[in-house]
């Protein structure tokens, strides 16, 4: 992967998370007024995550993990370092509430504890929120893509369909709707081993797509586009979707992603000295995703702390924090593969990503 490129895919994953801090930093509790940010950039920014998603995973697949076992360790090591300090955070935090009014979370615990582990807070028509981390919606959508992913790209014959179907029927309709946001990374990933593009082409498509991307957001036309679409039934009839009743929009902007991506890869970027700076600060964006509404609520509620300086606590929280979580991953890779992967991988990589036709952190 070209350098310039692969700087950018970690651009586009700070980015995005910055941009989800700020949707939720945005609200009138934290800034006082001073500071008004649309919600629908955070969503958007989550779009950008699963198309990065599919195009990260996919490669590495093909690259470094070559077989279930390097995958499934390395995908639970990515998610759990950095989700079980996070969750941790939540839960002390909520603890911590003036008033001492608990969510109804606390009074079932160990049954909302586990379906929380799972990331199974919207599988069909659960509304569930983790605790009272909004942010962890996503995981519910992602890490079943990594299953599926698995499923189909690891395993053959009946085992593929099967654990395909099977993982299809626990998640329900509302992950199969933004299944094709993940895969059109994916598609991208797999477009990018045979095809090459003319750097002058590329520059062209790259800046025009990146253009036509920040317009679609900043102008709400995403937003225009769920109206028109939800004008078509009848009040509140796609309510029962959730996240995904913003398909319409998402599709627009998963699109836009995914030929940015196309292009990038050829464009030939650079990035000079801000080079060191993204990729260490892409180091934090996992971490930063899943611990921001705690510590933005915690720095609020316990300290008084409004706008800049919440802001600013809340960055050096999310860093520190960072220097723990994000560095556990490979001593967690490593204590899996010693105890849960110890036989021998059963199923074979295969050398095309293949994907069903039905159809955020990475490394």
């Amino acid at each position: 992967m070209p350098r310039g490129f692969s700087v950018y895919l970690d651009l586009m994953r700070l980015t995005a998370a910055v941009l989800v801090l700020l949707s939720h930093f945005g609200q009138l509790q934290f800034t006082g007024g001073q500071f008004n940010f649309p919600e629908h950039i955070g969503h958007a920014a989550v779009v950008i995550f699963f198309v990065l998603s599919g195009y990260v995973i996919s490669y590495v697949a093909r690259e470094r993990e070559r077989d279930f076992r390097d995958y499934a360790t390395s995908r639970i090591a990515r998610i759990y370092s950095v989700v079980l300090p996070a969750m941790v955070v939540t839960i002390l935090v909520d603890l911590l509430q003036p008033g001492g009014q608990l969510s109804y979370h606390f009074q079932h615990f160990g049954r909302y504890l586990s379906l929380f582990l799972v990331f199974g807070s919207d599988y069909w028509f659960l509304n569930e929120t983790t605790f009272s981390n909004a942010a962890f919606w996503s995981l519910s959508y992602e890490v079943p893509y990594y299953i599926l992913f698995a499923s189909w790209y690891y395993f053959t014959g009946l085992r593929r369909y099967l654990s395909a179907a099977v993982t299809l029927l626990i998640i329900g309709p509302r992950q199969w709707i933004l299944f094709p946001l993940w895969l059109a990374g994916a598609a991208v990933s797999s477009w990018h081993r045979s095809h090459v593009i003319p750097r002058s082409q590329a520059r062209i498509a790259f800046a025009l797509s990146l253009t036509l991307l920040v317009v679609v957001i900043a102008s709400q036309a995403d937003l225009l586009l769920d109206n028109a679409f939800w004008d078509l039934f009848p009040p509140h009839a796609t309510d029962f979707l959730r996240y995904s009743k913003y398909f319409a929009g998402d599709f627009l902007i998963g699109l836009l992603v995914a030929l940015n991506l196309l292009a990038a890869r050829y464009a030939d970027l650079r990035f000079g000295i801000a080079a060191k700076p993204i990729v260490a600060g892409a180091s934090c964006s996992f971490t930063l995703y899943l611990m921001h509404v705690p510590l933005l609520r915690f720095f609020n509620t316990q300290f008084g702390l409004t706008f800049l300086p919440l802001l600013g606590a809340t960055l050096i929280s999310v860093w520190l924090l960072s220097l723990v979580t994000e560095n556990q991953k490979n001593h967690l890779r490593a204590f899996l593969r010693r105890t849960l992967f110890r036989a021998r991988p059963v199923t074979e990589n295969h050398p095309q990503i293949a994907a069903p036709t039905s159809a955020t952190r990475t490394d």
